[in-house]
């Protein structure tokens, strides 16, 4: 995880990317990523945190290849969230 210190009040920010379960339609394999997000407040007075857990992408892989269609709202490449999200290469790679 990535982590971070006084990101927007914080003292510890974590976030990474998951796979979350993998979906077959005919003859399509869904693969869901999954975006973690900590945070930790250990100031003086405020002891707290937060956690999200929200939709990043979904890989789709075909007889045409993979493609990655965002479901943040970000602009995701297959390229870039290969190297992202641990063991993305090889659940795409199994899927074909």
């Amino acid at each position: 995880m990535d982590k971070e210190e006084n990101r927007e009040g914080f003292v510890e920010v974590m976030e990474e990317k998951r796979i979350g379960d993998i979906l077959r339609v005919e003859s399509n394999v869904l693969i869901p990523v999954i975006k973690i997000f900590i945070a930790f407040c250990g100031k003086e007075t405020v002891n707290g945190g937060y956690f999200s857990v929200a939709p990043y992408a979904l890989i789709v892989v075909d007889s045409e290849g993979e493609r990655v269609l965002s479901l943040s709202g970000e602009d995701v490449k297959i390229e870039d969230i290969v190297k992202e999200v641990p063991g993305l290469n090889e659940k795409i790679r199994e899927a074909k």
